[in-house]
């Protein structure tokens, strides 16, 4: 059995790119990422390190390859509404759709309707690929996707992230009285909260940020904090670490080694407002903690409404995190106190997370059990053509309009995202901004059309 992943967004350093590392480091010898060479990423290969690289003039060609030497290609991401507009209707058209022999698999790493949606001839992806998947049948995305493509809601599913097990162990006497981040930012994960923490009067721990880029977002949340001491350059990290707050990115094993020797990681990922899009799972900076041999802080909504494989809330499991719902992690600071100076109890901590995180995460469990699941539902038998999914969402003169909007702009790549079919709009990208595509009244226009 021969697998591929392709990137059409290519590489881009963060994890979505690490969850097909995880792959390649399973499937060593019969799996090849597949990567578009397009855009440039400041994190790009940062997991991934061997890689078929194509350009947007190859798509055909690959396409071809793809279709007559695998077994299963899976499709990880794909060209974004800042690709040229030529690359996204070619790898639509010219690859996707002429990729037909092997099982053919759409992965949606997005939670944001905001972001899911600003991926270009989304629907139509789902609808051409024989199986779509998502965090969760539950998610957004997914509810979305299966009251549109009604002909293949059975074929929505939910996968698991998985992860290379390999623990680090630093002894409890080598440890550093330290809270860590480690990711870029992100509002989600709540990485302000570490500077925060360092106003608890009396704090006997430190408190770090790696991996913060320059970026509006970060420097309003994180930048203009006035505990931030930024160091854009991690060169110096090893001096810098001791005057120092925050860290732009990093060398991954450089933060692996940091994790491991703090006492404390912390990832405050959390969706307060729409815990349905959980999925019942860990980023892969929440893995890393309990693998490098540290006890996490997280956020207590999302211990709350996440599920392991057993059926029990994460928040439940006996002693694997501390969790949190104060914005500078007040709230589990003597927790902190008393752990730190019991070494029983630090290590009875770091014991059950890594037996938490091995049973729900590991790529021994979890790559089997997907390529085993894909493989079982198989190739979708009766699947509409491209021209019958347009009939279904936007009625008889659907496909027809569709064409003609894309033949009036070349220049444009089309939307047909999830609001296109719900309002039964045309839609397109002018840059980034969707625009609202008038069709022509071809009956009113007469001879003058």
């Amino acid at each position: 059995m021969k697998i591929a992943i392709v990137f059409g967004k290519g590489l881009d350093g963060c994890g979505v790119e690490k969850y097909a590392a995880v792959f390649k480091d399973f499937y060593k010898d019969t799996l090849d990422i597949y990567n578009l060479k397009e855009k440039s990423f400041t994190r790009s290969g940062g997991h991934v390190k061997e890689a078929i690289d194509f350009l947007p003039e190859d798509m055909a060609k690959t396409a071809k390859i793809l279709d007559e030497n695998y077994d299963i290609v899976i499709f990880n991401s794909y060209p974004g509404n800042s690709n040229k507009p030529s690359t996204i209707k070619s790898f639509f058209f010219d690859m996707l759709m002429k990729v037909n022999k092997p099982i053919t698999v759409a992965m949606m790493h997005e939670i944001k309707k905001a972001n899911y949606e600003r991926i270009p001839m989304h629907i139509a992806i789902a609808n051409q690929c024989d199986q779509t998947y998502n965090f969760s049948t539950i998610t957004d995305y997914a509810m979305a996707v299966k009251n549109i493509l009604t002909h293949k809601a059975d074929r929505i599913r939910r996968f698991r992230m998985p992860m290379t097990i390999n623990y680090k162990s630093v002894p409890f006497e080598q440890k550093e009285k330290m809270v860590l981040y480690a990711g870029r930012w992100t509002s989600m994960k709540g990485p302000r909260r570490v500077l925060n923490f360092l106003d608890i009067p009396n704090n006997q721990f430190k408190g770090r940020l790696i991996g913060i880029e320059r970026s509006i977002g970060a420097k309003g949340d994180i930048i203009d904090h006035p505990n931030c001491v930024y160091a854009g350059n991690f060169n110096n990290w090893q001096k810098d670490i001791e005057t120092h707050t925050v860290f732009g990115p990093y060398p991954y094993e450089v933060g692996q080694e940091l994790m491991s020797k703090a006492m404390f990681g912390y990832s405050g990922f959390t969706l307060p407002r729409e815990p349905q899009n959980y999925g019942d799972r860990m980023e892969y900076s929440q893995m890393e903690i309990f693998i490098n041999g540290t006890i996490p802080i997280f956020d207590k909504h999302y211990g709350e409404n996440n599920v392991d494989s057993t059926g029990k809330r994460y928040i439940d499991n006996d002693k694997i995190a501390l969790w949190s719902e104060a914005d500078d992690l007040s709230d589990v600071y003597e927790q902190m106190v008393e752990i730190s100076n019991n070494k029983e109890l630090y290590e009875t901590y770091v014991k059950n997370g890594k037996e938490f995180v091995f049973r729900e995460v590991s790529s021994n469990i979890v790559v089997p059990e997907f390529i085993k699941e894909i493989q079982e539902i198989g190739k979708e038998a009766n699947k509409l053509s491209f021209e019958q999914l347009i009939t279904k969402t936007h009625g008889e003169q659907g496909f027809e309009n569709f064409m003609s909007m894309m033949n009036a702009l070349p220049d444009n790549a089309c939307s047909f995202n999830v609001k296109d079919c719900n309002n039964k709009e045309y839609s397109y990208y002018v840059k980034k901004k969707r625009e609202i595509y008038e069709i022509k009244n071809t009956e009113a226009l007469g001879d003058e059309w």
